[in-house]
């Protein structure tokens, strides 16, 4: 296998428990979703799909001036018709358990 082959074929740095208390943190304490922004952490440098989507619905919420919590983020997939893509209202709530505790949240972001 050539090296051209090979780097094509790598799967690309990734921690999904990381995006998930990220993004879980985001919806569950202001101060945090403001830490995490201040990063300049973009929708792009997720792995998952669904996680770009979901971080794309919570800064559309914040450019809006909206509140950011699980039931708006829902709303706003929602309203996007991409709710059920993302894993629905069960994965969106799960993302809330993920994190230990928010003080570590740009940690998680850098990773």
């Amino acid at each position: 296998m050539s090296d051209r082959t090979e780097q094509s074929e790598r799967i690309p740095p990734q921690d999904l428990m990381a995006e998930q208390a990220t993004l879980g943190g985001m919806m569950v304490e202001p101060g945090a979703l403001e830490r995490v922004l201040a990063t300049g952490l973009q929708a792009a440098e997720f792995y998952q799909q669904a996680h770009m989507r979901i971080f794309d619905a919570i800064t559309h919420l914040v450019a809006k001036g909206q509140p950011v919590d699980l039931l708006t983020v829902d709303r706003r997939l929602r309203d996007e018709g991409c709710v059920d893509a993302v894993g629905g209202p069960a994965y969106l709530s799960s993302l809330l358990k993920v994190g230990p505790t928010t003080a570590h949240i740009v940690r998680y972001a850098q990773i």
